[in-house]
């Protein structure tokens, strides 16, 4: 069976409970961006990794409606720079 299957960015929304305004207004900018942007998923990774303060692996997935995001933030780990808290 071959086919497309879209996604609309807009239909769920996930946010943490703890979540400070400025991480909430970081990501609101980010959703917006992507949407202007019609950002596929390695984009999509791409601007929230350079404009939110801070980002778990956990989180990303379900933000962004990611599949695949360990092998997506290894491809960027390098090009961005990132930097792991253990």
């Amino acid at each position: 069976m071959n086919g497309r299957i879209d996604y609309l960015i807009e239909k769920y929304h996930f946010t943490e409970i703890a979540e400070s305004p400025r991480i909430a207004g970081q990501w609101a900018d980010v959703m917006a961006e992507c949407r202007r942007e019609n950002a596929g998923a390695e984009e999509r990774l791409r601007i929230a990794l350079l404009n939110v303060d801070y980002v778990t692996s956990f989180e990303l997935p379900f933000r962004l409606l990611l599949t695949h995001t360990p092998q997506l933030i290894d491809k960027l780990r390098n090009e961005l720079q990132l930097s792991q808290k253990t």
